[in-house]
């Protein structure tokens, strides 16, 4: 016997459970066919998995200076940068079971792991932990576009991640499976309140942010969304443990998302199915006008709907 049916798109509920109706038939061996039946399926929220980052064993190199990739397809693994940091500028880079510890302050704001190159295209990064010898307000962890960034840990940096691409329409970002914890917030004469913003991603502008599985805890905000560089699309953010600074003077919002100057941000993407500590003031501020879907987003600690805060 075999059984066929048509089935209709299915509907999320704001917990993030889904159903799905339809019809089916069976048709036994000599080809009879039953009447139609509908029928109903029901699907509680998925409770993704704590990532638990594989970090770097059994390195063969240790290198001063910053390791500049240069050179297409290179593949690099087992590998500690003593002082200085990963510069991408080349296509289809590959780096495994990697450690980066940064130097001395740069002086301006860079990444432990830099490809904000023109020519970085698909750089691919796993097994990685990113920690620097001397915090400071240049060093973030990543930065840049056309990341694939998997199991990793990242701490005492001022961002996690920064996001943007000054050369195209499109980050191209993938995050999964990492640990973003413990960053610092230090004097930054640049920032109005003299102290720098530290977030778990900060993401500036153009299309295609991917995050799946990170357990990420800002100091600000875990993630900070607005277009300073360009229009943000492409979001999609989910199964997530997101939160933030317990001091909530600091942090108004565990994911902040904002427009540029006010004007509409139209189809941002996603920011569905996370789980959400209570560092912040607000789970989630975002201003009028900024078209972010928020659906399946609860509290880690009870499984209830987060309130969403809007504002002009």
């Amino acid at each position: 016997m075999s059984i066929t049916g048509t089935f209709d798109a299915p509907i999320f509920n704001p917990d993030g459970s889904f159903s799905e109706s339809g019809i089916i038939k069976a048709t036994d061996t000599k080809g009879n066919v039953s009447n139609p039946l509908a029928v109903l399926f029901q699907f509680p929220r998925p409770i993704p998995v704590r990532p638990k980052p594989v970090l770097p064993t059994g390195l063969t190199q240790w290198l001063k200076g910053d390791l500049v990739v240069a050179t297409d397809n290179d593949v690099i693994k087992d590998i500690e940068v003593v002082n200085g940091r990963i510069v991408i500028e080349a296509a289809n880079a590959s780096v495994s079971n990697y450690i980066v510890r940064g130097g001395k302050n740069p002086g301006y704001s860079t990444a432990l792991v830099d490809a904000t190159n023109a020519k970085a295209v698909n750089a691919k990064l796993s097994h990685g932990l990113l920690i620097p010898n001397n915090p400071s307000v240049g060093w973030d962890a990543f930065m840049g576009h056309d990341i694939t960034a998997d199991d990793f840990e990242v701490q005492g940096t001022i961002d996690g991640i920064g996001t943007f691409n000054t050369h195209g329409p499109n980050d191209n970002c993938r995050y999964t499976n990492g640990l973003i914890h413990n960053l610092v917030r230090l004097p930054d004469k640049a920032q109005p309140n003299g102290y720098s913003h530290s977030d778990g991603d900060q993401d500036q502008g153009e299309a295609g942010l991917y995050m799946r599985n990170m357990d990420i805890t800002g100091i600000t905000s875990a993630l900070m969304i607005g277009p300073n560089v360009g229009a943000i699309s492409g979001l999609d953010i989910q199964y997530c443990w997101l939160n933030a600074s317990l001091d909530t003077v600091i942090s108004y919002a565990t994911v902040n998302i904002t427009t540029r100057n006010g004007k509409p941000m139209p189809k941002m993407g996603a920011i569905s199915n996370n789980r959400f500590g209570r560092g912040s003031l607000h789970p989630v501020a975002i201003e009028n006008g900024a078209d972010c879907e928020l659906l399946g987003n609860v509290w880690d600690d009870t499984g209830l709907p987060i309130p969403i805060k809007y504002q002009a």
